[in-house]
């Protein structure tokens, strides 16, 4: 069914660009079309072993954005796909533009309907290490479990996804 969507999008999109090469008008770009919102995690939960490795602490706040397309919303369940989903890196947003191998998105999405916004994320990815990437919709909570031990916590805390867009921000934006 992803699958299916995906070429429907392509299709419309392709349709939608022909008709405004035909017309002389100039098609929006995939960036323009896409929100990005800011995010924070308060960390309240750090291993011992994070905490070395990483310089990481409890009251540490973690900086992150979601880019969505808003096209894509539902509008039966609000809900929206992500098509990114960066963590604040040494200055810069990684990654830069989507990566479904480094943060794949196919269990993931926002729930503009609910307020605060809410988010689920559940991604298995390796950032340096095998971890499991949990955003919790219901408890709004970012936790990060490695692979090897799904009941050991690596770090954790709430979020807090800001609800304004961050104006011109592309999808590959960075600060």
């Amino acid at each position: 069914m992803v699958g299916v969507d995906f070429f429907a999008k392509r299709h419309c999109i392709a349709a939608a660009a022909l008709t405004f090469a035909l017309s002389g008008a100039a098609a929006p770009s995939a960036e323009h079309r896409s929100i990005m919102l800011n995010m924070e995690v308060t960390l309240d939960q750090v291993s011992r072993e994070r905490a070395v490795a990483a310089h990481t602490r409890i009251g540490q706040v973690d900086r992150l954005r979601i880019v969505y397309d808003p096209a894509a919303v539902d509008p039966s369940t609000h809900r929206v796909p992500l098509l990114n989903f960066q963590h604040l890196v040494d200055g810069k947003y990684a990654p830069a533009e989507p990566d479904p191998v480094g943060m794949p998105m196919n269990d993931a999405w926002l729930d503009l309907g609910a307020r605060p916004y809410r988010l689920h994320l559940r991604a298995a990815v390796v950032h340096g290490s095998p971890i499991l990437i949990e955003v919790n919709e219901v408890s709004r909570r970012l936790t990060i479990h490695p692979q090897s031990d799904l009941e050991s916590v690596l770090i954790s805390g709430t979020y807090r996804i800001d609800p304004t867009p961050i104006p011109g921000a592309p999808i590959t934006s960075n600060p």
